[in-house]
């Protein structure tokens, strides 16, 4: 997303499928959790949607027309595609996510400004 932000190409080292978090979600979750009227120490896994990279760098050449973005599909890292959130959804009464295109778009438009 950096290198879209400039107009470069990139290409992502990995491929296969993995869990993005839109920072204001986390945050938004965060200070819920916090705020959460709970017993003892709870330990949540964050959660959310899974993509694949190949979806991931689709929302980036759409947030970055002009834009190449190209995924490694023969490697995959070492760690578990998903995290299952269901607990601290539960906790929550419910946890609402950016949609993929959406908090993509925002993070290039950010990364634009930025440079700006």
């Amino acid at each position: 997303m950096a290198a879209a932000g400039v107009g470069e190409d990139y290409r992502i080292a990995f491929g296969g499928r993995t869990q993005l978090q839109y920072a204001p979600d986390t945050a938004r979750v965060f200070i819920a959790a916090a705020r959460a009227a709970t017993n003892g120490a709870r330990v949540f896994h964050l959660g959310g949607p899974a993509a694949t990279l190949a979806e991931v760098a689709s929302a980036i050449e759409a947030a970055a027309p002009g834009v190449s973005i190209t995924v490694d599909e023969a490697t995959r890292l070492p760690f578990p595609e998903e995290f299952d959130g269901s607990a601290l959804d539960a906790a929550l009464g419910g946890v609402s996510w950016t949609p993929l295109q959406e908090g993509v778009r925002a993070t290039v438009e950010r990364l634009r400004a930025a440079r700006a």
